[in-house]
């Protein structure tokens, strides 16, 4: 049982350490005080997220699936506890900083970009795979 414990740690340990994409489809908006998700709504994007790279790259569809923006923002913190990840992410267009929070449950991964003046976040729903990165570990 030891043994199986201490796997599954190292497996969730380096499926946060490796770089994924993560193709969305609902955004919930989640109210952090109450605990509560207060909206959803239907939007579809996917997040690269290279941290070997220091890169975060956002693309956004229409309803049809034809792209509609996409950007390309610098990795600039990275900070990892037991159980997730937390990186900020930097737009070379405003230069504004957001922050993002990774998460593993169930084997699926999960995204969420964190609004901490207002105290909410989204949540963003969808599915995962690996991404190859330009620089290799």
């Amino acid at each position: 049982m030891k043994t199986l414990v201490c796997l599954l740690t190292f497996a969730f340990a380096l499926s946060l350490n490796s770089q994924i994409t993560i193709h969305s489809t609902i955004t919930h908006q989640f109210d952090i005080p109450t605990e509560e998700i207060t909206n959803s709504f239907d939007k579809i994007q996917t997040f690269n997220i290279s941290l070997i790279d220091s890169l975060f790259i956002h693309n956004v569809f229409d309803e049809n699936n034809q792209i509609t923006d996409s950007q390309i923002y610098h990795i600039t913190k990275i900070v990892r506890t037991n159980d997730l990840l937390n990186f900020t992410a930097l737009s070379g267009i405003s230069g504004l900083s957001y922050e993002y929070i990774v998460t593993q449950e169930d084997g699926l991964i999960n995204l969420m970009q964190v609004f901490e003046e207002d105290q909410a976040m989204y949540i963003f729903d969808g599915i995962s795979s690996n991404l190859k990165t330009f620089n290799q570990p």
